[in-house]
């Protein structure tokens, strides 16, 4: 479902609001979205939006400014293609990794936008956790 909403009682940083307009006006997998913290920071980078992690209901993401850094939440009804269109449509980077291998809170591909559909992680092998403990290693 389409509510092509941006929630407007929270503040947003300047030059922010043209991309999330697009974003809910054009992406068919986010809903709604939800600015977040703002935070002051050192620097002069040019402006970007990158896609940080996956949440629970969607994607966060980052918005640098001159001088500030905005969390911005998508409401997403599928994270992973909501990830594909904003980095299609170059509105947005995928999460900064400094190796080849993608992160563990990266978000894979669908296989329609050549992707394999899963993280590549095998659930069955859980690495430093003791046989019978019951523990997931960290």
């Amino acid at each position: 479902m389409k509510f092509g909403r941006i929630k407007r009682q929270h503040g947003r940083v300047g030059g922010l609001d043209a991309i999330l307009d697009r974003i809910v006006a054009d992406c068919p997998h986010v809903s709604r979205i939800v600015p977040g913290r703002i935070r002051v920071r050192r620097g002069k980078t040019p402006p970007s939006f990158k896609v940080q992690y996956p949440t629970d209901a969607g994607l966060k993401c980052l918005y640098t400014g001159t001088g500030t850094v905005q969390e911005v939440f998508l409401i997403c009804s599928d994270a992973a293609r909501a990830r594909a269109w904003l980095v299609g449509q170059r509105i947005a980077t995928a999460g900064s990794t400094t190796s080849a291998e993608p992160s563990s809170r990266s978000l894979p591909l669908p296989p329609e936008e050549g992707g394999r559909g899963d993280a590549g992680i095998n659930p069955s092998s859980q690495e430093g956790a003791a046989p019978g403990s019951g523990r997931t290693p960290r």
